[in-house]
């Protein structure tokens, strides 16, 4: 039997949080972290095509082996995927064990208003997923 060192069948990677926020600061004594300005809708300026800052934390569980970890932006108006972040490898020994990701997704491109996907991507295989919607924000003087 071949062992690739994979997460074995069966025993699929779990989201146990999965947070969009400002920012997330990191205890560099402790290692808690502090998630600030929470959201899962956005109102953009007239011709703001992007969110910046944008952190993500994920908190996963159900992992064994080599573990590579992204998340990717999906247009739910039509299904095209508009960024992927870098890659997270790491190596997971414990699959109790907690593993705490913190992300920067900057810039996050929101070309227009409508729903929006981030979905959690764990070996391949989608995870966990968040919604975001965005809305525009009017003219001063314009009729909604």
């Amino acid at each position: 039997m071949v062992n690739d060192n994979r997460t074995p069948p069966g025993l699929k990677p779990t989201v146990q949080s999965f947070i969009l926020a400002d920012h997330v600061y990191v205890d560099s004594q402790s290692g808690k972290k502090v998630i600030a300005g929470t959201f899962n809708r956005v109102a953009l300026g007239v011709s703001q095509t992007a969110l910046v800052p944008v952190y993500a934390y994920l908190a996963l569980t159900n992992c064994r082996g080599h573990v590579e970890f992204y998340v990717r932006l999906i247009d739910l108006g039509d299904g095209n995927i508009l960024h992927e972040s870098a890659r997270l490898r790491f190596e997971a020994q414990d699959p109790l064990h907690i593993y705490e990701l913190v992300m920067e997704l900057s810039p996050l491109p929101l070309p227009h208003e409508g729903s929006y996907a981030l979905e959690a991507c764990c070996n391949g295989e989608t995870v966990g997923s968040v919604t975001i919607g965005v809305a525009r924000r009017k003219r001063p003087g314009e009729q909604p």
